[in-house]
């Protein structure tokens, strides 16, 4: 496999040339001993040839005298596992001439000059492959954001070297230096057909995790390099799609760069500043418009707000005024009420020591009329049974017919008895003019009253004729006590009848005084309260 690999790299068997500058090489010093040494325990560091000192101090060397010989690129680690895979075949100074040819002949080169910008058409190249040839997967991985260069740039430096199992690796190398650079892009659109299923269902973590891990791990077999590889070589990858795919890299490039260029720079931020000023100008005049209006408005709103106000500071006073005025008629009614209780309490305690002074006149009254009542009773008793008689002995008696005349007189003087009085005179003249002139009896009972009846032609001749002295002369049935009780009896019933009427009235003026002014006080009362209410409303 050693010759193999140098014949298909290009390098002859006896090439001497390379392996002199080689033994020249490591000579020299190198700035980048340090990586490299560095570098070194995470190349391979489960085979057996690298866990020893003699595999990793030959890849050391060959690391080391390439990048002396090649200063344009320098030190890479992808190169590393490239010749660590030619150190597993071939001795050192055979492994650096063949990586020195495959970087020269088959474009790896490229892949580190000028920062990377061959990897980067490369990985170009593979994602409109894709693109062409599995759609589903390339919209799969635009729809997560996934782009070539996050899971394909190891695949290109290392060469599929670095991640996948060895015994494919070595299908793979041997089949790239035969085919050139193009199987690496088959192979690398063989991996995403054989994973397509697998892919569509993973997001974005989980895709760059299988291509990564997962993968690598599938192809331990025979069975599954066998079939990686046979879809590889069938793979639809051609030299002038590469090459079409190149030119579209270069133009984007070229357009790129162009957008870059400070002149094209300068002249995209110009043209943003003046659309930026277009869009402030107009934004400016949109505020200036709207601010005119806002002044406006508020103008107007000010105008109406300070009329409003004028007409509110106007009620207000008027309130205040109304307020103060209902505050002094109230003061003034509560006095008017104050004033009022004092005169109905005044007129109730009046009216109350005169009606208990009334009452006792009338109880007197009532015993005396009792004891007038049974005195004539008594008259009565002593008189002989003799109608005739005691109409013969009476009728020309004056202190009997000073006597009659004086209890007619008192009782035409009442309102209840004048008519009692009235009706039996009417009704004595009846009698009389029936029993031709003969007087009624001397005593009739009416009412439970007894009334002395006595022919009216008599009173009125006694009281033409006679006078007091003669009254006061007979003396044959106790004229003196009668006069007494009819005297006290007079008094009394005028007192009585006095009484009575000016209670009535004094009762009805009273009820009717202070029922009016109590009513009238409520009003002006609730009145009041009601303006006040109104007026504290209005302060408010």
């Amino acid at each position: 496999r050693a010759e193999v690999c140098q014949l298909l790299s290009g390098c002859p068997i006896d090439e001497t040339g390379l392996m002199d500058a080689y033994r020249i090489l490591v000579t020299k010093p190198c700035k980048h001993d340090e990586v490299i040494r560095r570098d070194l325990a995470r190349t391979f560091p489960a085979h057996s040839f690298f866990r020893d000192k003699i595999g990793q101090e030959s890849l050391f060397l060959v690391s080391r005298a390439y990048a002396l010989y090649d200063e344009e690129v320098g030190y890479c680690q992808g190169l590393t596992f490239f010749a660590a895979v030619l150190l597993l075949h071939m001795p050192v100074e055979q492994a650096f001439t063949v990586l020195v040819q495959v970087n020269n002949n088959y474009g790896v080169r490229e892949f580190f000059l000028n920062d990377f910008d061959g990897l980067h058409m490369r990985l170009f190249q593979l994602g409109r492959i894709i693109q062409d040839q599995l759609p589903d997967v390339s919209k799969h991985f635009t729809d997560l954001g996934l782009e070539t260069h996050m899971f394909a740039s190891q695949w290109f430096l290392t060469l599929f070297t670095a991640k996948f199992p060895l015994n494919v690796v070595f299908h793979i190398v041997d089949l790239f230096l035969t085919e050139g650079l193009i199987f690496i892009f088959r192979v690398s659109l063989a991996l995403l057909q054989l994973a397509r299923r697998d892919l569509l269902g993973l997001d974005f973590e989980g895709v760059l995790k299988y291509l990564r891990v997962t993968m690598p791990k599938k192809y331990l077999t025979q069975d599954a390099n066998e079939e990686l590889l046979s879809i590889a070589l069938s793979a639809k990858v051609t030299t002038s799609k590469l090459q079409k795919y190149a030119k579209e890299w270069i133009a984007k490039r070229a357009q790129e760069k162009f957008t870059e260029s400070p002149l094209h720079v300068m002249e995209c931020q110009l043209a943003l500043l003046r659309r930026e000023v277009a869009r402030l100008e107009h934004e400016n005049e949109s505020l200036a418009s709207g601010l005119l209006t806002s002044k406006t408005s508020m103008h107007k709103q000010v105008d109406r707000l300070e009329d409003k106000a004028e007409i509110l500071t106007r009620e207000l006073f008027a309130s205040r005024q109304d307020f103060q005025n209902a505050l002094e008629e109230k003061a003034h009614l509560e006095n008017e009420v104050l004033q009022v209780k004092k005169m109905f309490r005044s007129a109730l305690e009046e009216n109350s020591a005169e009606l208990e002074r009334h009452r006792h006149i009338f109880t007197c009254y009532q015993t005396i009329i009792k004891e007038l009542n049974n005195y004539l009773l008594k008259i009565n008793e002593n008189l002989p049974n003799d109608s005739s008689s005691i109409n013969g002995q009476y009728k020309h008696d004056p202190v009997f017919l000073d006597l009659t005349f004086d209890l007619i007189q008192q009782a035409s003087h009442c309102k209840e008895c004048s008519s009692i009085v009235n009706a039996y005179i009417q009704k004595s003249k009846r009698i009389n003019s029936t029993n031709n002139g003969n007087t009624p009896p001397m005593g009739v009972k009416m009412d439970d009253e007894i009334i002395v009846n006595v022919p009216e032609e008599q009173i009125l001749n006694h009281l033409n004729t006679n006078r007091p002295e003669e009254i006061a002369s007979s003396n044959r049935i106790g004229r003196q006590s009668i006069i007494n009780i009819l005297n006290k009896f007079k008094l009394l019933n005028t007192s009585v009848n006095q009484y009575s009427s000016r209670s009535k009235v004094h009762e009805l003026n009273n009820s009717k005084l202070v029922e009016s002014t109590l009513v009238n006080n409520n009003t002006d009362i609730a009145l009041t309260n009601s303006t006040n209410d109104n007026c504290e409303a209005s302060l408010h």
